[in-house]
């Protein structure tokens, strides 16, 4: 009894040293990033005896890290290929006129969001966007934090547009086809009210900076191989068409990844190198955390106590809105885990609910989502500095905004599912 105590106190002070480090993006002055700090906490219960291996490796979700894995394999191919530079071209071409261009650049990265994953989109489209819009003598930070704020709500469109998606498909065995018809509507209208917001505060910003000064080789142009980029989107419909069909989402992604690899123009190495380890090793270290908590009990715990309030989390909007709150405050990421421990889904549409909210929940804050680290991460490479302020302006209406579509659309459809 007295080491299952200690075991107990071991996992708490843990959870919440991970968490803390989660949020904040680094742990004091050690060169450990959000991944690093998630498996130094998964080591540290495994050493002190807190979690077996076993139960660890149980813990973990693999078919979602396949499902994963076998995507970024896809993006990473349609990176090299030069696909993801010609599209952000293309979109480029608008810049000039800035009521085209942001419905244009909202829209596009939402649907690639949907179709590839947000996080991919983000990287593949920050520096060519930042590079065409200081050319063209354009304040970039606007339209950057559109295409954060894009790619959060575009991804709730499918079960494969983020890694929570992935997971929540996984372990609430969720219709592709079903949930994407659900949320196109929330979504949709999510993605106009965007434009509309942002459009209307771009206007009217009164933030007028010097012109950036980059060279034109600070961004690495990728050679565009039409036949590559072509073999990479039919991958991908056809990927979709599994999917939509119902086939085992795990063995698809799986086979995808293998024909990608098959492949007489890029390497293998390169196509791999691309894939986001960072990632799978960020949500293995989450799952473990999860587990280890589990056995304190301490889910059911926080769900006694809102049950005591008479507060009931399975109620859909009380979920929307729950899943809301930690996905802001902890980061998207790192707080749907934790979701799922807490809350039971005993219904189709307390899945569909927390997905899409997940999804939203990354548009308050810049520490909100790992896509709008990666933005920021990335356009600072390029010496353009987003600020958390800059965020928050447009972070606090879409989100408002989205949420408010999102809970009228669980109203309607409580009636019906």
């Amino acid at each position: 009894m007295e080491l299952e105590y200690w075991h107990n106190a071991i996992i708490y002070i843990v959870v919440i040293v991970v968490y803390i480090g989660l949020a904040a993006g680094k742990f004091g002055k050690l060169k450990l990033d959000r991944s690093g700090i998630a498996l130094l906490g998964a080591i540290v219960l495994l050493a002190t005896g807190a979690l077996t291996l076993q139960e660890a490796i149980k813990s973990i979700n693999f078919p979602s890290l396949i499902i994963l894995f076998g995507l970024m394999t896809i993006s990473s191919h349609l990176e090299l290929s030069g696909f993801y530079h010609f599209l952000a071209k293309r979109i480029s071409f608008h810049i000039r006129k800035p009521s085209h261009f942001i419905p244009l650049l909202i829209l596009s990265t939402g649907i690639f969001s949907a179709l590839i994953n947000n996080d991919i989109v983000c990287i593949a489209f920050t520096p060519i966007l930042t590079m065409a819009l200081i050319s063209k003598k354009k304040e970039p930070i606007p339209y950057l934090i559109a295409l954060a704020l894009a790619s959060n709500i575009g991804c709730g469109l499918t079960l494969i547009g983020n890694a929570q998606s992935v997971v929540i498909g996984e372990v609430a065995h969720l219709s592709f086809a079903r949930y994407s018809l659900w949320a196109f509507l929330p979504v949709f209208l999510s993605l106009i009210s965007c434009v509309l917001i942002v459009k209307y505060l771009h206007k009217h910003s009164t933030v007028r900076r010097k012109t950036h000064l980059l060279k034109k080789s600070e961004v690495q142009k990728i050679p565009f191989n039409k036949k590559q980029s072509i073999k990479g989107a039919v991958i991908v419909f056809l990927l979709v068409l599994a999917f939509l069909f119902g086939l085992p989402r795990y063995l698809s992604a799986l086979v995808a990844s293998g024909l990608i690899l098959l492949n007489q123009d890029i390497k293998s190495k390169k196509i791999l190198n691309g894939v986001n380890w960072q990632l799978l090793i960020l949500f293995s270290g989450l799952f473990i955390l999860m587990a280890a908590l589990q056995k304190t009990h301490f889910p059911e715990q926080v769900y006694s106590w809102f049950e005591g309030k008479g507060v009931i989390l399975e109620k859909p909007w009380i979920t929307s809105l729950f899943t809301g709150v930690l996905g802001n405050f902890m980061n998207n990421a790192a707080g749907f885990i934790l979701i799922l421990q807490i809350i039971e889904i005993k219904q189709v549409l307390s899945g569909y609910v927390i997905a899409l909210s997940n999804a939203f929940s990354g548009n308050l804050f810049l520490t909100s989502s790992v896509a709008n680290i990666i933005v920021a991460n990335e356009a600072k490479k390029l010496k353009v500095n987003i600020t958390f302020r800059e965020f928050l302006r447009y972070g606090i209406p879409v989100t408002l905004a989205s949420f408010s579509i999102l809970l009228f659309w669980i109203y309607i459809t409580s009636m019906f599912l």
